[in-house]
């Protein structure tokens, strides 16, 4: 296995630039532990072999208005090979709770999309900051799954987003709020079943006092209700049907946090 980057930078002037890299990374390959007392049909799932990634990427940065707004983004498009995929199944076919999750090698897949970055001074106490990103990616090429060739990975959604808003009320005190979000996307790759889009709203206060800050803050405040994995098995007798189980995300959270820095 082996990996690099190479990287070029040009400063267009005191407040602009211009990059564009190659990249190339792996994964290590492995095995399927819970596979190793499974019937010899299965046998061809021990292994998997380890995955390639090569990413190319064009982006700029730049500041505006006196440097009182940022702007950056990136293009990219990304090679995987021998892409690793986390997919379930059943050892053995005639009992429904032996259902168990294995790593496979899909031959081939491809992820493009941009990123953008937009950061704001609105005034010396209020900073504004929103990311915004498109993705797209695609399964090709995999020889024991030919339904899956051309559908997009897992746990991939095409549009995702974070704006938010921090406020420095004084030297002290701070407040920030910031809404995140995603669109659909598909659970595994092993079935077709896919999330719903979602945000989620988070307040933060912080106040600080020597070298203690102390943080009162809420996560979800609206308590969205929303899953972040989902599994598609039969597990209810007597017919054992494929049924569709999601893990939900957090509800809303509120908390207290002190923290001491050295």
């Amino acid at each position: 296995m082996s990996g690099g980057k190479i990287s070029i930078n040009k400063n267009l002037n005191d407040s602009s630039n211009i990059f564009m890299s190659i990249a190339r990374g792996f994964n290590q390959g492995g095995f399927n532990l819970n596979l190793g007392l499974a019937p010899e049909s299965n046998n061809n799932n021990l292994y998997y072999d380890p995955e390639f990634l090569t990413n190319y990427e064009i982006g700029f940065n730049s500041q505006l208005f006196n440097k009182i707004m940022n702007v950056s983004a990136v293009i990219f498009y990304s090679d995987r090979d021998d892409q690793q995929v986390l997919i379930s199944t059943q050892v053995d076919p005639m009992d429904p709770n032996t259902f168990s999750f294995l790593t496979q090698n899909a031959a081939e897949g491809i992820n493009k999309g941009v990123e953008l970055n937009l950061d704001m001074e609105l005034s010396e106490s209020v900073y504004f900051f929103s990311r915004f990103g498109l993705l797209q990616t695609d399964i090709n090429n995999w020889k024991s799954r030919p339904d899956l060739e051309g559908r997009a990975q897992a746990h991939a959604p095409k549009k995702s987003f974070a704006l938010g808003m921090i406020w420095s009320i004084t030297d002290r005190a701070s407040l920030s709020i910031d809404l995140v979000g995603k669109s659909s996307f598909y659970y595994s790759d092993s079935h077709d079943n896919q999330s719903s889009s979602y945000s989620l709203t988070n307040i933060n206060y912080d106040y600080s006092i020597g070298r203690w800050t102390y943080s009162i803050w809420a996560r979800n405040v609206f308590d969205e209700y929303y899953s972040v994995r989902g599994f598609y098995f039969g597990n209810e007798a007597p017919d054992f049907q494929d049924t569709l189980y999601e893990r939900h995300g957090d509800p809303r959270h509120l908390g207290f946090t002190a923290r001491y820095d050295f």
